[in-house]
């Protein structure tokens, strides 16, 4: 337990080191010009090293079970020591030395999603960078999460098992009566799938940026057309509706859209269709998908349902358009890469989608993924209003959501302050605040995927489409 109390004492203690460091190199650049540089040189050494001996003393005392978290606080110490004019000390980048998989790791950290980055270091009790999360993870990630999940266990399971077992828990009320280790062990098996699900997102991060493309490398004459100061304007510069970030264009053809919707109509009745989803958030949708990143991809679609690729090959040009209009503009759009895939979706009667927020993926905790920009084409030619299946962009309150259910009770057992999943929202709808915009032929709605809370009203009609295309996020 004494371990336990002392992991969150780390991270101020840093602070104080830094605070240290900022102040030495400060008297440096003063006193350089006026005084022995070989002495101030000792006395800033002598300021940084005090501080970060307090902050190693007690590091040690909390992480001494992990020597790879040892191993990047020597890396947090010699970049905090690292003065103007210091020959002996050693720059904090990875050593050329370090084997793959902590080499690979890192650059998954790079590309990863930021809550989910800032999840682990939360856990590590480190700042939010790749070099020194890899170096704490080591060759065996897994292993370092699951010691400390199981660790954080057995310090609940033998402390206040009130904070995780009993009505509105984690837990409900029968393991009140569980043996100590009975119940660390069950924790221990919750926190550790909890953990590994953030790693496997962040390592699948890194193929995510292989397959795609920056914007600006995929251009189409068409989207140069249709784009406008004013959908760059309602995008990023708050100058729509309800003050979030969403406009909207009627520019796809009634000839391109038909077509495209016959191919989807199609393929469903040839059984491409997923299943019905049986989720409570959107029951009812079946989706597929549609890639055409390769020429053997397009190749393929163009045999298959060459509207749908060519739509989806225009729909494409949006975004690096939008850039191009946003910089002319003096407006600051967000760096974006493109992944070439659409994704169409069908909302049958009674189908809907509850309102929430691109930037969460599915899974058992929703995380945070790395998109960026959603844009969205309706296929529906003879939607009339009553139909249902209408855009739902709602307002935005600035407090966190408060998502029942267990995976909202993990990340504050872990001790997880990080934004990184559905149930740790730093934002909520307001529900009394939308507009609905009719899904009709030919229509785009595009949308800050990290921003704009959305949702679908209940479909009436026999069949709603529409296809979506995703921007990640790129480097600035």
């Amino acid at each position: 337990m004494a371990a336990q109390r002392t992991a969150p004492q780390l991270v101020p203690l840093l602070s104080v080191a830094v605070a240290g460091r900022q102040a030495a190199t400060h008297l440096l650049t003063r006193r350089r010009g006026s005084c022995n540089g070989s002495g101030w040189h000792a006395v800033a050494t002598a300021f940084a090293g005090t501080s970060l001996r307090l902050a190693w003393r007690y590091g040690t005392t909390a992480m001494g079970k992990h020597p790879s978290v040892r191993r990047a606080g020597t890396a947090v110490e010699r970049h905090l020591t690292r003065l103007p004019g210091t020959r002996q000390a050693e720059d904090l980048r990875m050593p050329p030395s370090l084997s793959q998989p902590v080499l690979e790791l890192r650059q998954s950290f790079r590309c990863a999603p930021p809550g989910l980055v800032q999840a682990l270091a939360d856990v590590l009790g480190l700042p939010r960078q790749a070099e020194l999360l890899a170096l704490a993870l080591g060759e065996d990630a897994e292993k370092v999460l699951t010691s400390m999940a199981k660790q954080r266990a057995e310090a609940i399971a033998s402390g206040d098992r009130s904070i995780a077992v009993g009505p509105d828990r984690l837990l409900d009320a029968t393991w009140a009566l569980a043996g100590e280790a009975e119940l660390a062990e069950k924790l221990s098996e919750i926190f550790s799938a909890y953990l590994m699900e953030i790693l496997q997102i962040a390592r699948v991060s890194v193929a995510f940026q292989e397959m795609s493309v920056p914007v600006a490398d995929w251009r189409h004459a068409w989207a140069d057309a249709v784009v406008t100061k004013k959908h760059v304007a309602e995008l990023w510069a708050g100058s729509g509706q309800l003050g979030v970030g969403f406009t909207t264009l009627d520019a796809v053809s009634p000839e391109l859209a038909m077509r495209a919707r016959a191919e989807l109509e199609t393929m469903a009745a040839q059984g491409a269709l997923s299943d019905f989803s049986q989720s409570t958030c959107n029951p009812g949708s079946q989706h597929l998908w549609l890639r055409f990143a390769s020429p053997e991809e397009r190749q393929d679609l163009q045999r298959r349902a060459p509207a749908l690729l060519e739509l989806g090959e225009a729909l494409s040009g949006l975004p690096g358009a939008l850039q191009r209009v946003a910089q002319a503009a003096g407006i600051h759009a967000p760096a974006m890469r493109l992944f070439p895939s659409l994704m169409a979706a069908t909302y049958g009667p009674g189908s809907h989608y509850v309102p929430h927020q691109d930037k969460y993926s599915g899974g058992s905790a929703g995380f945070e993924n790395t998109r960026m920009l959603t844009i969205l084409c309706y296929l529906n030619p003879d939607w009339q209003p009553g139909d249902g299946g209408e855009l739902r962009v709602l307002a935005t309150r600035k407090e966190p959501s408060d998502q029942p259910g267990p995976g909202s009770r993990v990340p504050e057992l872990l001790r997880i302050s990080a934004d990184h999943s559905e149930s740790t929202a730093s934002t909520a709808c307001d529900s009394e605040t939308f507009v609905d915009i009719p899904p009709l032929l030919g229509r785009i709605v595009m949308f800050q995927s990290r921003e704009v809370w959305h949702g679908i009203q209940a479909s009436k009609a026999a069949r709603r489409w529409a296809v979506t295309l995703w921007l990640l996020a790129g480097s600035d």
